[in-house]
């Protein structure tokens, strides 16, 4: 079977994945592992040695044939309210780490099937309390873009969900999630689009009330 990499998948939209991927081995990645019947390697992002763990989870795995980046940190807060370590932080785990893993797996194996990235409305949607997020999802989404152009990676989605129903939120009590899209209608039309779709680099919006999703950006070359 294939391998599917799912770096943050022990919870909402990444588990998602791994629960629909039926027609992979997946491998699931986070901090804490839920003791499922995935096969689960630890991975702290947000701070440590970044590069150093990233090669010690990698070592454990033959090959990646599809990777999905689901990992994602936020702390709502204008910049001046932000420490230095939220600000390393968000950057780490949205934009720093999806890089070094895309450029070690190309390293270790010459080429990746696939690369599904995880960015979010915040990723074209400027907003005074997310300065960093929205700067390091909007930087994910052009990085994805970039790799895209030449030929190791032979299949690029990019997909910018708005909020969905996932532990996430609960932190930040202020937030109705009433409208919020379910994670599992967004993984399903996600691998949906990724299985049966012919492209070499596309974009998939998801908004919300109601629930829709529209087209960005696609090429075949």
């Amino acid at each position: 079977m294939k391998t599917a990499l799912i770096i943050g998948g022990t919870s909402g939209l990444g588990l998602e994945f791994a629960k629909q991927l039926k027609e992979y081995s997946v491998i699931i990645t986070g901090r804490k592992d839920l003791k499922s019947r995935i096969k689960f390697i630890k991975l702290d992002l947000s701070r440590g040695n970044i590069p150093k763990k990233i090669d010690e989870a990698l070592l454990r795995i033959k090959k990646v044939d599809l990777l999905i980046y689901c990992a994602g940190f936020l702390r709502e807060a204008p910049i001046e309210e932000l420490s230095d370590g939220e600000i390393m932080a968000m950057n780490n785990v949205t934009l720093n780490a999806p890089e070094l893993i895309v450029s070690k797996i190309l390293k270790k194996q010459g080429e990746l099937e696939g690369f599904i990235a995880v960015t979010s409305t915040s990723s074209y949607t400027p907003r005074l309390k997310q300065p960093t997020y929205c700067a390091s999802k909007s930087g994910l989404g052009m990085f994805a873009n970039s790799i895209s152009q030449g030929e190791k990676v032979k299949k690029t989605l990019v997909i910018s969900p708005g909020g969905m129903k996932t532990p996430f939120w609960k932190k930040n009590k202020e937030i109705d999630t009433k409208t919020f899209l379910e994670p599992k209608w967004v993984a399903e039309k996600t691998l949906d689009c990724y299985h049966k779709q012919h492209f070499k680099y596309m974009v998939m919006k998801f908004l919300r009330n109601p629930p829709r999703i529209e087209i960005g950006e696609s090429r075949d070359n």
